[in-house]
């Protein structure tokens, strides 16, 4: 009986603080174009996708260019995107299908400085698919950088306390439910 009370005791203190961050999880990280992207690249074929930074991003329209070449494509660029980042989207999506080309936004920036871990490494690793993809993604990058971003990804979010009602409401919509893009549909914004 003794052994069971000293095993039941750290078990529960597991299970809550797993509950507990999970609910800051939903409370604090708001609907995001990543979590959107990882679906469209695991549950969709595209012919074309387009890696980069943030230049790539705002400037590159999937619909322009597939009015064009008559291909589909998807634009996976990201601000704060590094090389490794982009390297482990594009194996993800090779995971479910593998792409015919693959154009790569290059922002020499990037290579000039140290890869960070930033609030969209968090959102990727988040809402990547249980996987060997993402298993190696944790070693490569998340190992290097601040714990508190990969065990309790609402640290990043903390200030988003103040907006608790608004992302709870954002994740209650049709569009979120359905992975639409409505909520980020501004000018000159690319998805």
């Amino acid at each position: 009986m003794r052994s069971f009370k000293k095993v039941m005791i750290p078990v529960t203190i597991l299970i809550v603080c797993i509950a507990v961050n999970s609910v800051l999880n939903y409370l604090l990280i708001p609907n995001n174009y990543v979590r959107i992207d990882i679906h469209n690249i695991t549950t969709q074929k595209y012919d074309d996708v387009f890696l980069g930074t943030s230049h790539g991003f705002a400037g590159i329209d999937p619909e322009t260019v597939d009015a064009v070449t008559k291909r589909r494509s998807i634009n996976l660029c990201r601000g704060g995107e590094y090389t490794r980042d982009s390297y482990y989207m594009l194996k993800l999506m090779c995971e479910h299908h593998v792409p015919k080309r693959v154009i790569y936004e290059f922002d020499p920036s990037y290579w000039t400085v140290r890869d960070t871990q930033q609030a969209d490494f968090t959102l990727i690793y988040r809402e990547m698919p249980l996987s060997k993809t993402k298993v190696e993604y944790l070693f490569a990058k998340a190992m290097e950088a601040d714990f508190r971003f990969t065990l309790f990804p609402w640290f990043a979010y903390r200030k988003q306390a103040l907006n608790i009602r608004g992302v709870v409401e954002g994740k209650q919509t049709e569009d979120y439910k359905t992975y639409g893009v409505q909520a980020f549909d501004t000018a000159g914004q690319a998805f």
